[in-house]
């Protein structure tokens, strides 16, 4: 192989880019370099996710959204632990079944303190309690753009 050819372009189909010029996809094989015109800056939220990858995704896209985020937590347990431990929490995204445990003893923690929060779930509406149905629900997967907007509000 010439020193020409390893430099030519990557071939792609139609209209698609090259690997170094796509937008990053996270682990869990979504995009997450989504552009947010919506600024959480200042604020901390705490993140409530079993699946290692989804989690690691949503905390970057938070980040880089500007919030500072607590977590991720993977239980109920670990999520209670971390609000208990770290003071101040402006919001929360809570993922509705964690490994067989539903997240709702957290959300009834943040409905006790005031805070606001959003569950991520692939449940439908019928399946979640009478008691959350005004809380804002992202099908998943969820579009980060959503989750931010929904945080925002």
């Amino acid at each position: 192989m010439t020193a020409d050819a390893r430099l030519a372009p990557w071939p792609t189909p139609r209209g698609e880019l090259p690997p170094a010029e796509r937008p990053y996809q996270g682990r869990s094989g979504r995009m997450c370099n989504e552009e947010f015109s919506l600024d959480l800056k200042g604020r901390r939220l705490l993140v409530v996710e079993d699946d290692f990858f989804i989690a690691d995704d949503m905390r970057n896209s938070l980040e880089r959204a500007g919030a500072d985020v607590i977590g991720p937590a993977s239980s109920v347990q670990d999520a209670l632990e971390l609000l208990a431990d770290n003071g101040r929490c402006d919001g929360a995204v809570l993922d509705v079944n964690l490994r067989g445990e539903t997240s709702y003893p957290i959300a009834d923690e943040l409905t006790a303190r005031h805070i606001r929060y959003i569950f991520t779930t692939g449940y439908d509406a019928e399946h979640i309690p009478a008691r959350y149905a005004d809380v804002t629900r992202c099908e998943k997967p969820v579009r980060m753009r959503d989750v931010v907007a929904a945080l925002i509000r």
